[in-house]
Parts: C-alpha cells; structure tokens; sequence
C-alpha cells in the first residue's frame, strides 16, 4: 500500500465515500450521496467501492490460513462470492 501512494497516481477518493457534514457540500458536491452504511445491511456488509478507481481491484491484505485469521479468510471468500 506505501509504494502504491509513493509510486502511483492513486486517483481519488469516491465522492460517495468523501464528507459529507453539512447538506451544502452533499446537495453541491454530491459528497456522501449513494453511501452505503454496511450495518445497515443483514451481515453488517454491503457491496460498495472504497478504493479510488486508479486502485480498484488492488489487494492489500490477504489473510493465511493460521489461527484467527482463518476465519476472517473465509468470511471474505464468503462475501467475494457473493453470499
């Protein structure tokens, strides 16, 4: 991820994702607008881009198959493959 934003025009951060605290910035800018809040969703998860465009589909965490992060392993392949 730190050579991606040394090395690479990571683009920007959707505007779906960016502030949105006061109605003049989400009304003018679109700030917020189409934000999907995960806990909002069964399973606390909702289908939603947070990396900018330049970055979709970069992987930065890939987790093994040791102790815990076996279970997060499998949620993950669980939610890629679209419940």
């Amino acid at each position: 991820a730190l050579a991606d934003v040394r090395n690479k025009d990571i683009g920007s951060v959707p505007i779906h994702l960016r502030d949105a605290h006061n109605s003049a910035v989400k009304k003018g800018l679109g700030h917020g607008v189409e934000y999907k809040y995960p806990h909002d969703y069964p399973g606390g998860y909702v289908k939603q881009q947070y990396l900018p465009d330049a970055l979709k589909g970069s992987v930065y965490y890939e987790p093994t198959e040791h102790g815990r992060e076996k279970y997060v392993k499998d949620r993950l392949d669980y939610l890629k493959k679209g419940r």
